[in-house]
């Protein structure tokens, strides 16, 4: 079971190795299911295995693990929605690299950069719907509490 409740760990000091999936679970306090049910789904692709069958995750899929146990537990993202976050922002952080390779061509330059703003409207879209069926939600449940405020008050 994940528990969305504890902080999400500081990754930063992370060392430049090799982890087992156990490991990762441990650092993320998730589950292996967890995290072979996000590749199952395609959210996450760890890098191999030595010699086994064992999955290996560099600190870069512990990031995108974590970022994944966070859109998914605090911001309350469907697996289907987060696909289409982590598509979105690798979409970016490919038209960055692009971007900054290339400093001499300017039309180049700014199709990037055009494309990359397109993408990051497109991020913002979709959390502005989410944010939408919340207030909905939120809108649905004062009225709740004004019907049985007005019962109690009322008798």
């Amino acid at each position: 079971m994940i528990n969305f409740s504890e902080p999400l760990t500081d990754l930063k000091k992370l060392e430049d190795r090799d982890y087992k999936i156990s490991e990762v679970a441990d650092l993320l306090q998730i589950s292996p299911r967890a995290l072979r049910y996000w590749q199952e789904n395609d959210l996450i692709i760890p890098h191999g295995s030595r010699h086994t069958s064992e999955r290996i995750y560099k600190p870069n899929d512990i990031k995108r693990a974590q970022h994944i146990k966070e859109l998914q537990g605090l911001f309350g993202f469907s697996l289907h929605e987060i696909k289409q976050i982590l598509q979105i922002e690798d979409k970016i952080s490919n038209l960055k690299q692009a971007y900054l390779k290339d400093s001499q061509d300017k039309m180049l330059k700014t199709k990037l950069g055009q494309s990359a703003l397109r993408e990051i409207i497109d991020l913002i879209n979709l959390i502005d719907k989410k944010i939408d069926r919340i207030n909905h939600y939120r809108n649905d449940l004062n009225e709740k509490v004004n019907l049985i405020e007005g019962f109690l008050k009322n008798g």
